[in-house]
């Protein structure tokens, strides 16, 4: 029962850390966003990236991380890099739909300086939501490793305590 508790308490530690995680970046991507003439589509269109941007986190953390990284790195690396700049390419084209199209009042100058500011800053928060997740994988195995290697300890343990009582048995039997 206690193990079902302690299970059910780190499932829920898991999921609201990572609740809090989302709303953080949500809300520093929301302050960063340059999008004070139009701000429910710049809310709506934050919203969208926070839905890519958790694609990447999880693709990441669920498969790419356990197919690749230890198995394969470089793979890792090309597949991550791949998922990465794919996604910013949807959320370049979804930029272009929401704004660009549908915003006359920017001259052409002002609109490519604006432009490649609000690409670089999407490039920026993937690469580092990408790499948040394999340090949050990384550091997933390594619990799992410090647990395997104190269960390894105790069974050592365990078993050299039941040696030396089988030693000693027989001598106090014998005497």
């Amino acid at each position: 029962v206690t193990f079902e508790t302690n299970s059910l308490l780190n499932m829920q530690k898991k999921i609201l850390l990572q609740s809090v995680f989302w709303i953080v970046v949500f809300l520093i991507s929301q302050a960063l966003s340059p999008g004070a003439g139009h701000s429910l589509r710049a809310f709506v269109f934050e919203l969208i990236c926070l839905v890519f941007y958790a694609i990447v986190f999880y693709v990441n953390v669920l498969f790419l991380f356990p197919r690749y990284y230890e198995k394969n790195t470089t793979r890792y690396i090309l597949v991550s890099v791949a998922l990465v700049l794919i996604t910013f390419g949807i959320i370049y084209q979804i930029s272009h739909t929401i704004f660009w199209n549908q915003d006359q009042r920017f001259n052409r100058h002002h609109k490519d300086w604006f432009e490649v500011f609000i690409s670089f800053r999407h490039l920026f928060w993937l690469a580092f939501i990408h790499l948040i997740g394999t340090i949050y994988s990384i550091q997933h195995v390594l619990n799992q490793q410090i647990i395997r290697n104190k269960k390894v300890m105790e069974e050592k343990l365990q078993t050299e305590l039941q040696l030396l009582k089988a030693q000693i048995n027989p001598h106090f039997l014998f005497n």
